[in-house]
């Protein structure tokens, strides 16, 4: 009906104003999903030391366009759970999802205490709610105080996945405004799990990632479009 048609309008508005504006070259979506396709979802030994069992992302301003380009080129078959914050004003979450989804072939989802991370699934935490896995790998949504302002924070997620996961973890730092993740990035480095930044130029904000690279969590520096072939490629030649 026309009113649930503006409101969708104003809804796509909104996260637009969220994504924040940069404008660089990308391999277009497309052609990126028939470049993957050969890489997409091979067996891994189960007793591999180094197989990769979950990605962490995390993001803030200019967000939601780099998350979006990330999941949109992601085959649908994809073989890992990926837990994302992405720090978002109250009542935008549902939101945010909704438009992602539009372009997704991930399904994406709330995370819920006590569920277990699935594989080929994108996780949000809910709103003003940190976001950890317990020993045994399941979620835990909680009401602790705010880290460095955040809550959701970055990094209590990232230093939970490196304490639960250690060297079969990738974490990737998007951009966004001051240093929350610099310092979980590290924890993942040192537990011998992958790291990535993404690059000044294709940053709308490049806070997070710069604080990342200076603290030498770091390991490799990407523009934005080439972080997703890159994970992929890393996820099937172990």
């Amino acid at each position: 009906d026309p009113e649930s048609q503006i409101n969708h309008l104003k809804l796509i508005n909104k996260i637009k104003i969220l994504a924040g504006v940069k404008v660089f070259r990308r391999t277009p979506q497309a052609s990126l999903k028939s470049e993957l396709s050969p890489y997409i979802r091979q067996q891994t030994p189960s007793n591999n030391t180094s197989e990769i069992k979950i990605i962490a992302i995390g993001t803030s301003t200019g967000g939601p366009q780099a998350l979006q380009t990330i999941f949109a080129s992601l085959p649908a078959n994809f073989s890992v759970p990926i837990v994302c914050v992405q720090h978002i004003s109250q009542g935008f979450l549902d939101g945010l999802i909704q438009w992602l989804s539009l372009t997704s072939g991930l399904p994406i989802k709330i995370a819920l205490s006590g569920i277990t991370p699935q594989p080929g699934t994108i996780y949000f935490p809910p709103e003003k709610k940190h976001l950890e896995l317990n020993s045994q790998g399941q979620f835990v949504c909680s009401d602790s105080p705010p880290l460095g302002g955040h809550r959701p924070a970055v990094d209590v997620t990232f230093k939970s996945v490196a304490r639960v996961y250690d060297r079969h973890a990738i974490a990737v730092l998007l951009t966004g405004m001051g240093k929350d993740g610099a310092a979980g990035m590290q924890m993942i480095r040192q537990a011998g799990g992958l790291t990535i930044a993404q690059d000044r130029e294709t940053s709308v904000i490049f806070g997070m990632p710069k604080e990342a690279i200076e603290l030498g969590a770091v390991q490799h520096i990407l523009p934005l479009p080439e972080i997703t072939p890159f994970i992929i490629q890393k996820l099937t030649s172990i």
